[in-house]
């Protein structure tokens, strides 16, 4: 059985492989920076066994002043070694690990910030049993964020195999899954939206998700049609707190065991310290998630921005995401990135980055959008582009430049 493989460097770890490693293994790093991510899975995997807490560190993140030299946590292994027979045996000490995981935010709104969680929270996110058996996992996600750890979870708990496609090409996804009958997908709506047109269709795929930034029912719609089999699931999560809601479109809802958690203030999403991983934080943990209710009494809801998608030009409050809306209803619209800069007159001006199948003027393009947009609202720049930069968390960086 196949537990890790990476078409592009030709990489495959089976589970029998992975039994091999960990018993070979007599050093350990309590930080880990890899750049090969099979190596990177391997030591997890050897630190949870032997109750490790362990700090993770994105390879390209220039953040060695936090931790010092990576080399400089090499240790030697000095534990009562276990030499596991089975991967029953692997799995049975893995559910029982009371290792710590630091992770650190993305960084795209500020400097990131080190959370710590317990290795017990990952696997009690994780769905384990039978019925989980059989999925093949395309793994699109950074696997040193929050939701690269939780696929990664959810996969090794269930002896499932990874297919590494982190970064791929929409040419690459689509034949990786056809060749592999890849039958769970989860990424964030940037990449989904990057599979622009929507012209395959991929029939093996029964569960698909989508988080970590806002959505829409158009791209949920698109996706419905791409993946004919699959159930469509959009989930409300933070490096801060991992999942927390969960919904088939737009509409998210409070579960009545997060009642008391979870609070909205000035439509802002509030979440009490006890959901949280360990960081300097008060009792009450401001999202900076903006939400519209659909139903108050029942706390149904719509994530609408985030706070830093609003911007202020001359007195006139702009929300970037309704701009970016805007622009992708245009017919040949393929994607957009809409974000402000400094302009010594107005302080600030939006700029429109854009994908289009259509060969538009720029001048063209600014009168379509009056149909739809106030003038101050309209990018005073527009920048047709090949592509959008994509962050290392597979999203477009959102805060203003």
């Amino acid at each position: 059985m196949i537990f890790f493989q990476d078409e592009k460097k030709l990489s495959t770890i089976t589970y029998e492989n992975l039994l091999s490693k960990v018993n070979s293994y007599n050093k350990f790093n309590t930080v880990i920076k890899e750049d090969n991510a099979d190596v990177f899975f391997v030591k997890l995997i050897f630190n949870l066994c032997y109750n490790i807490d362990t700090v993770i560190i994105d390879n390209d993140a220039s953040i060695n002043e936090r931790t010092g030299n990576v080399e400089d946590f090499l240790t030697r292994f000095n534990k009562d070694k276990v030499i596991f027979e089975t991967w029953n045996d692997l799995l049975e000490q893995l559910l029982k690990t009371t290792s710590k995981i630091s992770i650190f935010t993305s960084g795209t709104t500020g400097e990131p910030k080190k959370i710590i969680h317990s290795a017990r929270k990952f696997i009690d996110m994780a769905r384990i049993g039978e019925k989980y058996s059989n999925n093949i996992w395309a793994y699109l996600y950074n696997p040193t964020h929050m939701a690269g750890l939780q696929v990664f979870f959810q996969a090794l708990l269930n002896k499932n195999t990874i297919i590494y496609l982190f970064q791929c090409t929409k040419r690459e996804f689509v034949d990786s899954c056809k060749k592999n009958i890849i039958t769970n997908i989860s990424a964030t709506p940037t990449f989904y939206k990057l599979l622009s047109p929507f012209n395959f269709k991929l029939e093996s795929v029964k569960k698909c998700t989508l988080g970590g930034e806002k959505s829409n029912p158009e791209l949920i719609n698109s996706l419905n049609s791409v993946f004919p089999n699959a159930s469509i699931f959009n989930i409300y999560a933070s490096t801060e707190a991992g999942s927390l809601f969960i919904s088939k479109g737009d509409l998210f809802k409070v579960i009545d065991s997060l009642q008391d958690k979870v609070k909205f203030i000035e439509n802002e999403i509030v979440i009490h310290k006890s959901l949280l991983g360990e960081f300097d934080k008060k009792e009450w943990f401001y999202t900076g998630d903006i939400v519209e209710f659909i139903n108050e009494e029942k706390k149904e809801f719509k994530i609408v921005s985030r706070k830093s998608d609003t911007i202020n030009i001359g007195g006139n409050r702009i929300n970037l995401l309704e701009v970016e809306q805007e622009i992708n209803n245009i017919k040949g619209v393929l994607n957009t990135l809409v974000y402000a800069i400094d302009n010594s007159i107005l302080g600030k001006i939006i700029v429109a980055e854009i994908i289009t199948s259509i060969e538009y003027s720029k001048k063209e393009f600014k009168t379509l959008l009056k149909d739809s947009l106030p003038n101050y609202k309209i990018p005073t720049k527009i920048n047709f582009v090949e592509e959008l930069e994509v962050t290392r968390t597979g999203k477009i960086k959102r805060s203003t430049k």
